[in-house]
Parts: C-alpha cells; sequence; structure tokens
C-alpha cells in the first residue's frame, strides 16, 4: 500500500476497516441476483446500456501544472464505456435512479498502482450522475449496504410491505446515529432523470492523486447539457437504452474531462465524499476529451451483444496510474468490494 497522504488530510488506516470491508463484500453478495441459467447481476449497477466504443483525447492545452500521469502530454486513447442504472436491474425507473458511466482506455503505458499494467494497457474512471457519495465514512457505508441488502432480498421474494416496515425502521436508526441523514442523501443520490446517458452530467465523487494533489474528476456533455436534459427522463421500457443508441444513431457524441484540485484540507475533505467541493469553493479545470463515434445498431442480435459484452466488464478504480491513485477509505473499500464482485461474476478484466 502506497503512504498516506496526511497533507492531503487522508487518514490512518483503522485497525477495524478489514472486518468492515468483509462485511461490505458479504452485504453485496446478498444482492447478486443469478438467472436459472447461472448469469450473475452485478450488485449494484446491473443495468447496462451496451458497450460503446470511444476515444479518450489529451489535447495540448492541459495547463502545464496539471501535465502529469495520464495528462503528461498530448495523446488519444482507445477506450470503451459502460452506460448504467444504479439499482435497477431490467428497467429504467420512472421514479429516478443513479446511472454511472464507466470509462476503460487502453495503451496507457507504464506500472498500476497495484502491479504492472496489463498487456492491453488498461485504465479506469468510474463516475455516477451525483456530485457526493451517500455515505460519508465506513461505519456509514457498511450501515447502509446492510439496509439495501435486507429490503432488495425481501422485495425480491415479493415481501413490499415488510420491506417498507424494514426500510422505515432501519432509516430511522441511520439517521439517529449518524452524523447526517443517510436517507435524505441517498434519495438525492437516486433521484436523477437525465434524457439520455449522452446528456448526463457524471462526477468521480471520491478524490485521486493527480501528482501530488488531490483531485476529483467530472464529465460534461459537450455542448453542455441544458437543466430540462436532466430532469426529463426517458420513458418507456429500456428508455435510456433506447435515447443512448437513438443518439449516436449517424451522429457522435462528446464530453469534456476535468479535474477539480483541492485547494483547502478542511473545505476539500478527501475523507467524507459526502461534502461537495464545488460548493465550497473548488474549480474546475477541463484536461481532457471524450469523442464517442457514431454507432448503428442495426437489429436485435446486435444490441443484446453490445449489451452483453459491458456485462462482462469488470472495472476498478485502482486499475490505474500511480500518480492517479485513489485517496482515502472509501476508496479502499471500493477496490476490495469490486474485485470480489467481480470475481465472483467470473467478469472480464478482473
Amino acid at each position: 500500500m502506497t503512504a498516506i497522504r496526511g497533507d492531503l488530510g487522508e487518514a490512518p488506516i483503522a485497525e477495524n476497516e478489514d472486518l468492515i470491508i468483509a462485511d461490505i463484500i458479504s452485504a453485496n453478495l446478498k444482492m447478486m441476483e443469478v438467472e436459472p441459467n447461472g448469469f450473475k447481476w452485478r450488485a449494484q449497477h446491473p443495468k447496462g446500456h451496451g458497450a460503446i466504443p470511444a476515444r479518450f483525447v489529451v489535447g495540448p492545452d492541459v495547463p502545464a501544472e496539471y501535465r502529469v500521469g495520464l495528462f503528461a502530454q498530448p495523446g488519444a486513447f482507445d477506450a470503451v464505456i459502460r452506460f448504467s442504472n444504479g439499482t435497477e436491474r431490467k428497467d429504467d425507473p420512472a421514479d429516478g435512479d443513479a446511472h454511472g458511466m464507466a470509462i476503460r482506455l487502453f495503451g496507457v503505458p507504464g506500472p498500476r498502482v497495484e502491479g504492472p499494467a496489463d498487456a492491453a494497457g488498461t485504465l479506469d474512471f468510474i463516475l455516477v450522475d451525483n456530485e457526493t457519495f451517500f455515505e460519508g465514512d465506513l461505519n456509514e457505508y457498511s450501515a447502509f449496504n446492510d439496509l439495501v441488502s435486507e429490503v432488495l432480498n425481501f422485495k425480491r421474494n415479493g415481501d413490499e410491505a415488510l420491506a417498507a416496515i424494514v426500510n422505515g425502521i432501519y432509516l430511522k436508526f441511520l439517521k439517529k446515529y449518524f452524523s447526517h441523514d443517510i436517507y435524505a442523501v441517498a434519495q438525492k443520490f437516486g433521484d436523477q432523470h437525465p434524457i439520455s446517458p449522452l446528456r448526463a452530467i457524471y462526477w468521480s465523487t471520491t478524490p485521486f492523486l493527480h501528482g501530488d494533489i488531490a483531485v476529483k474528476h467530472r464529465v460534461v456533455p459537450d455542448p453542455a447539457p441544458a437543466p430540462g436534459e436532466l430532469r426529463d427522463g426517458a420513458t418507456g421500457k429500456d428508455g435510456l437504452t433506447d435515447r443512448l443508441l437513438a443518439g449516436l444513431s449517424g451522429q457522435g457524441a462528446a464530453f469534456g474531462f476535468y479535474i477539480q484540485p483541492q485547494e483547502d484540507v478542511v473545505a476539500h475533505p478527501v475523507e467524507d465524499p459526502n461534502v461537495n467541493w464545488t460548493e465550497n469553493g473548488a474549480p474546475w479545470i477541463r484536461v481532457g476529451r471524450i469523442e464517442i463515434p457514431p454507432l448503428e445498431v442495426t437489429d436485435t442480435q446486435a444490441r443484446s451483444e453490445l449489451i452483453a459484452a459491458g456485462d462482462r466488464m469488470a472495472f476498478n478504480i485502482w486499475n490505474t496510474l500511480p500518480d492517479h491513485r485513489p485517496l482515502g477509505a472509501v476508496n479502499r473499500v471500493r477496490n476490495k468490494v469490486y474485485k470480489a464482485l467481480a470475481r465472483a461474476r467470473h467478469a472480464d478484466g478482473v
């Protein structure tokens, strides 16, 4: 493990961290649905909208002080993007959800945080369409995952009423014993209604190194979306998948890639991803561009294969260069949880 960056606000590793992580892994494994044919759905972001080919471009206009790691010099990398729903497995929910954008780059040279690069030189970013995470520390992370796993199991067994009762009692407990209203934060996190995956804004929510500083990441459609595009939603079964593929038919799409440098360790904490750095004055700096070429999916089989290709993939924010190491306890949890769930799914890229 790389040395803890106390100067950036990274806290020492707690003695019980491994026990908490084991509990979170157990809760997530309970959320994983298994089909009769043995196919295992992701515990988080189970519904994918396809493995979409793209290019990640680092231009010559990156400010000199941010030219490190992946952004050290101009270049372009082949990429694949998996857009997804956060919780709903089959339909795009009318009452909102969180939505993900997982990006895999290829051909990135250099060692990774946890060893050498794979043969393809892959590097991953994982983002979601809410600026902050819904848990502030490991105890909240563990408690909320326990809640979600139990409620989901009741729902899957057809016990909607019992699920609602358990949900209500547990959330009152969480609100009483934790520093903020987890329920309100989680409701906001899952209350996103983009008109298309191509017109949503995505954030890393958690911080990363960028050379010798801490940053967060953001991806914004280019041109930027109007407010209505972020709230109008998509209707019908597979509405977001339909909008994604229609939006790429005969035309491409583009996003700007931004970093947000930490300017104050108190106002922009590393260990509490529930704090909004933007509201506390941290600026956004554009350092890259994502280009998605036109994509013609002409029949049902091609569409199914595109979605299945994304579902087979496994992403991990720790699959990155040392210059971009994930920071903080929540990111350490994500590393072990992602690996455990990918192994359980037998996913590609573990």
